[in-house]
């Protein structure tokens, strides 16, 4: 978890299950008992597995170049972290029903029969096929051909494979998802979409590269799309309550530029983490943000 703000998953550092409601794939969710656990930040803002002085690089200010190149060896090293922890099996961060923000919410993105709804680092959520099960075209990325394979195999379908650019296709009626790295896709790659659905992408990657993710994402997002945002924060030791229950400072630094941001849902829960019983309980808001291209 970040000192406060976005509550940060470990799932790339460790595999391991920490605290989430909001999805699959690259965040942690609740454990198969329904018991949860919160996740910690490396220490001084190290992201776990890169050497701290490519960390203080990225910092400063050593020239576009140089920050280009420490971006893409903590892009790399993200993945190669997530590759292993689906060849190790290494997933109970998956979780089992659907996402009940994604249920209660999505209606109000009034997207309509038919509409192409982009995932990005899908894992293999069953809320694609939530998705796909309303009327909705559904097109995820995801880096692990583990995951997908998982997703098609679990759900008992039988997909069809072609290669497009850098990407492996696989597809079944209204779910496809393209297998390769998100950091390489193209619009070319995806094509048109209505709408993105960041259940826990955001919130998997490490602080250091999020801006990157949606640097990414805006090269991706159609000028008419929408993209249902869900998140779970951590509010600041001394924050107001309409502090917390605001749009999250890390939300507004990463997004403003590209994104109209509009905070549609917040719900405060105090939790204590379910790993250590004696620690204080704390108090955490889920959030459900609708974002629309400037």
């Amino acid at each position: 978890m970040d000192s406060h703000g976005l509550i940060h998953s470990n799932a790339h550092d460790d595999c391991t299950a920490p605290h989430n409601v909001t999805g699959d794939a690259r965040f942690p969710h609740p454990n198969p008992d329904g018991t949860t656990s919160h996740s910690t930040k490396p220490a001084s803002g190290q992201v776990a597995g890169y050497p701290p002085e490519s960390e203080k690089l990225l910092a400063g200010h050593p020239g576009e170049g140089a920050n280009a190149s420490l971006r893409e060896i903590h892009v790399n090293g993200d993945n190669h972290l997530w590759l292993q922890c689906w060849l190790d099996q290494r997933t109970d961060f998956h979780q089992t029903e659907v996402n009940p923000l994604l249920i209660k919410f999505w209606p109000s993105l009034e997207s309509g029969m038919g509409s192409r709804i982009f995932v990005p680092l899908c894992g293999k959520s069953l809320d694609m096929l939530w998705l796909a099960e309303r009327g909705h075209r559904v097109i995820g990325v995801e880096l692990s051909p583990v995951a997908v394979n998982a997703f098609f195999q679990e759900n008992r379908l039988q997909p069809v494979k072609r290669i497009v650019g850098q990407f492996t296709l696989w597809s079944h009626g209204n779910i496809s998802i393209l297998c390769g790295d998100y950091f390489a896709l193209t619009p070319a790659d995806i094509g048109y979409f209505d709408a993105a659905y960041d259940r826990a992408a955001l919130t998997s990657l490490p602080e250091s590269i999020r801006a990157l993710y949606v640097k990414q994402l805006h090269k991706l997002v159609p000028q008419t799309a929408k993209v249902f945002l869900l998140t779970i924060e951590d509010a600041a030791e001394n924050a107001s309550m309409s502090e917390a229950i605001g749009v999250d400072e890390e939300i507004n630094n990463i997004y403003s530029d590209g994104f109209e941001i509009d905070l549609a849902y917040v719900e405060s829960v105090f939790e204590a983490d379910p790993a250590s019983p004696d620690t204080t309980v704390n108090r955490v808001e889920y959030k459900v943000y609708r974002l629309t291209c400037k």
